[in-house]
């Protein structure tokens, strides 16, 4: 499996939208379904989309700490899930990767909240569910506090 260069901000939205235009799509016609249904598509949509989120933060934080000028991206089916550079990421690096669609998630729950919409509460959590990776036990978790073995 073969990753893509990206070397700046155009080419990573090119590729992120390339990749994921059916999910958005799908959001968009969930509220053509049924509420039980609508809340499993959106959920599983969300999560699919807030991986790119997830991987543009370390992507942005590499760039803005100009560590590196390109960096390769993994995805499957929509789904990223690996940024490879040449140099090790800080604990910055690794911390923006689930904070960013962390705090989007908070802003759509509490926009949702405000406005009564439920689509914006289900969007927003799942974009939440990427605060497990502040904690440690996973890749970005054990970089944030110290616990890598690297």
């Amino acid at each position: 499996m073969a990753g893509r260069e990206i070397v700046d901000v155009r080419s990573l939205v090119f590729f992120v939208l390339s990749r994921q235009w059916p999910y958005y799509i799908l959001v968009v016609v969930a509220y053509l379904v049924p509420n039980s249904l609508r809340f499993v598509v959106i959920s599983l949509c969300a999560l699919v989309i807030s991986t790119s989120i997830h991987e543009a933060g370390h992507i942005c934080a590499f760039w803005l700490l100009n560590e590196v000028s390109a960096v390769r991206i993994y995805s499957i089916l929509g789904v990223f899930f690996r940024v490879r550079v040449h140099s090790e990421p800080t604990r910055l690096i690794a911390l923006m990767g689930p904070l960013a669609p962390s705090l989007l998630g908070v802003l759509l729950i509490l926009l949702g909240c405000a406005i009564n919409e439920t689509v914006l509460i289900i969007l927003g959590s799942a974009h939440c569910m990427h605060l497990v990776g502040l904690l440690p036990g996973n890749s970005d978790g054990d970089k944030i506090w110290g616990l890598s073995a690297s």
